[in-house]
């Protein structure tokens, strides 16, 4: 039913493209989701760090978010006797199957720190204490966590995918890296 709608809405622009391309509508609006900012952090990047590296990966475990390569990064660094860094991850292994199957999976390692779901007043205080967002997911309508974390002026590492193109946009603390 798209082609009867008044409006199809969607939240970026390529999807918009994709949209018009895949389906032949040209009714097609972009509404771009708002965000509470943040205080932006007071970031020195001339001190040295007095703890580990920290990325910091909120969302809840589906296969598209992509966790399992955040985790493997993880352990092939472990595996090289580098552990100077930890990987948050805003779930615990009871959440579903896919969760479960990655902390088994990955239970051995130091340097993840399995968090469960998280308030979002919690999330939005470890963005500040995070030292990089990271953002391997393969599927996403917008990408909040990219612009809740923007705020920060802190890294991102995000997923080559047109949908972080779009999310960070100008932002120039941002790196993408293959899925």
């Amino acid at each position: 039913n798209i082609k009867s709608n008044d409006f199809v809405v969607v939240q970026q622009d390529w999807m918009r493209s994709e949209f018009r391309l895949r389906y032949g509508v040209c009714n097609i609006v972009v509404a771009h989701p708002s965000v509470e900012r943040l205080a932006a952090a007071m970031d020195d990047d001339a001190q040295p760090l007095n703890h580990p590296f920290r990325f910091f990966y909120p969302a809840y475990p589906r296969t598209f978010k992509n966790i399992e390569q955040v985790l493997k990064a993880a352990r092939k660094l472990e595996h090289g006797s580098f552990n100077r860094f930890e990987v948050w991850l805003t779930i615990n292994g009871t959440e579903n199957r896919y969760a479960a199957g990655l902390r088994k999976e990955f239970s051995r390692l130091t340097t993840v720190k399995w968090l469960g779901l998280l308030p979002r007043t919690e999330v939005m205080r470890l963005y500040e204490e995070a030292d990089c967002l990271i953002f391997p997911s393969k599927l996403e309508t917008w990408g909040m966590p990219i612009t809740e974390f923007k705020a920060t002026e802190k890294p991102i590492l995000a997923a080559e995918l047109p949908y972080a193109h779009e999310t960070v946009g100008e932002y120039g603390r941002a790196a993408f890296f293959n899925i």
